[in-house]
């Protein structure tokens, strides 16, 4: 990846582990080089594919399948009207909807979100848009489709994709704790 920093990322094997060593095998690194984090190998979203690979038991599980993607008449209305306004999709409805249709089918909420919040509406942004979809079961619903000002900064920076239109309850964590990607268009949703 481009980075800022003179810090590399490589696919590595673990040949040993004894004490506070480890013994890596098919990177090219001077004895002594500073490894900074280590990961385990997650082999339906790593890219490059190992002979045997020995992934961490709690990654073996298959990823989410997809959900279905139905959008309200409304929602299908708005992101219509809206389309003059994109920029990243530059009015191409088709596109635009595509994209939100791909991103809602792998599910971006959280796991707490999928499990402790799933009754409440859930928004994330893309492009100058913001989604607002309920998941019930296999379907995710975009039920609003709303128009963000990309110039205005109460909708970057601090907001994460969450709860919309509602303030927390007594004793419960504020919204806003949802999985979203910042930058790029995508991620930074927040409430009606």
């Amino acid at each position: 990846p481009h980075r800022r920093n003179p810090i590399g990322l490589s696919l590595v094997r673990i040949e040993r582990v004894k004490g506070d060593t480890i013994t890596f095998s098919g990177v090219d690194l001077v004895d002594g080089t500073p490894v900074l984090d280590v990961k385990p190998y997650v082999p339906f979203a790593d890219g490059n594919v190992l002979e045997a690979p020995r992934v961490a038991p709690w990654l073996e599980h298959k990823p989410t399948p997809d959900l279905a993607v139905e959008f309200a008449p409304e929602a299908e209305s708005s992101l219509r009207a809206l389309a003059p306004s994109l920029r990243i999709f530059q009015g191409n409805v088709a596109r635009a909807k595509a994209a939100l249709t791909e991103v809602l089918a792998a599910d971006p909420r959280s796991v707490h979100w999928r499990h402790q919040r799933a009754e409440l509406e859930y928004g994330f942004s893309l492009d100058s848009l913001n989604a607002v979809v309920r998941f019930d079961g296999g379907v995710a619903r975009v039920t609003q489709v709303q128009h963000i000002d990309l110039c205005d900064r109460s909708h970057a920076g601090g907001k994460a994709a969450g709860a919309v239109g509602r303030a927390p309850q007594e004793g419960e964590e504020a919204a806003g704790h949802g999985r979203g990607a910042t930058g790029g268009g995508t991620g930074g949703g927040h409430g009606a």
